[in-house]
């Protein structure tokens, strides 16, 4: 998943508060950066300036990044194509091209006189952020700044946004505004959220509210998986049908290679047809196989109909292409222990509706 940050300072810089609050900022968000990519997800930020949230975020994931093994870049940045600003963010990531980072920059908003309208720019960057990611965590932020903005829009897009609320602010407010939803699932955990503590275990609280979203489907309705998967990268497929059969879980998967320039069989559509739950096993075979190709649009054109859901499991770093799958909701699976982890977390969440 992407993973963007919301947030910063309450205060301006001149107030008496702010440097114990960015100090808090600091501590908490360099932490959850660092946690975003140790998990296998990509870190999403805007800012590369003190007091905001962005700025530990990566400072974060960029310690992280020796440790976790990852061979793709994990950490984008929106930023407006403004020299100063660039100057900047090359701080951060250092000259192109990159290895761990990818770089995009958005046009410079002009106000009156040609000059640069900074409020604008700004939000433009976010807003492509936003679009661009699974996933928020908010912190702080002004309630009359951009924060309280990107994170309504957030609540009106259905992201699963988790607001951390020991700053107050914008994040704050926007917990208020989730309060009933995240207390039917976090229950005795949501008082957590307004706790510096909460920051330990941040990260697999969105992974849990990702699954929640990931996992719902019609009360009553029992689940039938099936289970799509290159044929030439068994393993990966073989551990999911083994963890889901030992539930006594009706499971199907195909074993047949097809051979090319031939369509699906109908047994293959018959049983897509008939799930509920559609498991991608996505790798790089998965992105050069015609035939998963064409068993993941069956799953899509399901899945906007309400008919399916589609739990995507990534078992390698390559990035999801077809574009009606690119901002679902998608879950690091690299090793065995992370693909148990997600599949029971939606297991649980999907018995729990």
């Amino acid at each position: 998943m992407k993973i963007f940050v919301i947030g910063g300072a309450t205060v301006p810089s001149d107030h008496q508060d702010y440097d114990g609050e960015v100090r808090i900022l600091n501590a908490s968000m360099e932490r959850i950066g660092s946690d975003v990519v140790g998990m296998g997800h990509d870190l999403v930020a805007c800012s590369p300036f003190s007091g905001s949230a962005d700025l530990p975020a990566v400072r974060g994931a960029i310690s992280a990044l020796p440790q976790s093994g990852r061979a793709a870049a994990s950490i984008e940045i929106h930023c407006p194509a403004a020299a100063d600003v660039l100057s900047v963010v090359a701080g951060l990531t250092g000259p192109p091209p990159y290895s761990d980072f990818r770089l995009l920059t958005h046009p410079v908003s002009a106000g009156e006189n040609g000059k640069p309208n900074w409020e604008y720019t700004w939000l433009l960057s976010q807003l492509a952020a936003l679009q661009a990611s699974h996933a928020v965590v908010a912190i702080g932020g002004k309630q009359a700044g951009p924060a309280n903005l990107l994170l309504s829009l957030a609540v009106t897009q259905s992201k699963p946004i988790l607001p951390l609320a020991f700053l107050g602010g914008a994040a704050a407010q926007c917990l208020q505004t989730l309060r009933w939803p995240l207390d039917d699932l976090f229950k005795d955990r949501l008082a957590s959220l307004y706790r510096h503590e909460c920051v330990d275990f941040a990260m697999k609280l969105v992974e849990e509210l990702a699954a929640t979203k990931t996992a719902g489907r019609k009360q009553g309705d029992p689940p039938r998986f099936f289970i799509s998967y290159p044929r030439d990268r068994p393993a990966e497929a073989d551990y999911i049908e083994t963890t889901l059969r030992r539930r006594s879980l009706d499971v199907f998967r195909d074993e047949r290679d097809f051979g090319a320039g031939r369509d699906l069989p109908h047994e293959v559509v018959n049983y897509i047809e008939r799930s509920n739950v559609f498991v991608v096993v996505w790798s790089k075979e998965y992105a050069c196989s015609p035939w998963c190709y064409d068993e993941l649009e069956l799953a899509l054109k399901r899945h906007k109909e309400g008919k399916t859901q589609l739990w995507i499991m990534c078992v390698d770093e390559t990035r999801i292409v077809p574009p009606g799958a690119r901002r679902l909701l998608n879950f690091p699976s690299r090793t065995r222990e992370q693909i148990e982890r997600h599949l029971l977390s939606l297991l649980e969440k999907s018995e729990a509706e």
